[in-house]
This record gives C-alpha cells, sequence and structure tokens, in this order.
C-alpha cells in the first residue's frame, strides 16, 4: 500500500465501513484511518486483528432488525463520547 499523507482531512469524523473486515470494505476502512477518520466496521464475521483504534460490531446488514441495531449503535457512540456517524 502506498503511503500517502491524507493531512488528516478527516480527523474528528466517524465513519461506519460495512463489510470493513476483508476485500475492499477493508481497504476504504484503511484509508479512512490514514485520513484521521475513526472508524466503526461491521461484518457477519469477527477480524482476526483491527488496526489502530478501529471499532468492530458484528451485524448482518442483509436483515432489517441488525440495521436497526446500528442506528441504536449510532446513538451510544454518541453518548460515550464518539462522534456521530458521518461518513
Amino acid at each position: 500500500m502506498n503511503n500517502e499523507n491524507f493531512n488528516d482531512e478527516l480527523s474528528g469524523k466517524t465513519a461506519l465501513v460495512t463489510g470493513g473486515t476483508q476485500g475492499t470494505g477493508k481497504a476504504i476502512a484503511e484509508r479512512l484511518a490514514k485520513a484521521g477518520a475513526k472508524i466503526i466496521i461491521t461484518a457477519r464475521n469477527v477480524p482476526d486483528h483491527l488496526p489502530g483504534e478501529m471499532h468492530f460490531i458484528a451485524a448482518d446488514l442483509s436483515t432489517p432488525e441488525e440495521s436497526l441495531a446500528i442506528d441504536a449503535m449510532n446513538k451510544a457512540y454518541s453518548k460515550f463520547s464518539l462522534n456521530k456517524i458521518e461518513l
């Protein structure tokens, strides 16, 4: 992976990356983190390793019930000093 400088352009922002444990989703999460964003990853399977300060929530977003759980999680994160999900 290249070592581009993203100048913390997303510093102070929180991003939710669905399917962020492998492939394209993982690459997106890593790029957003390099730009300074706090990252929350959702996927069906727990990753072997989360780099940096990424947070993981197990969820299958193909179901309406688990999609609603993400909204509840967003409200909970806002209460505990993590930013509201913005990206």
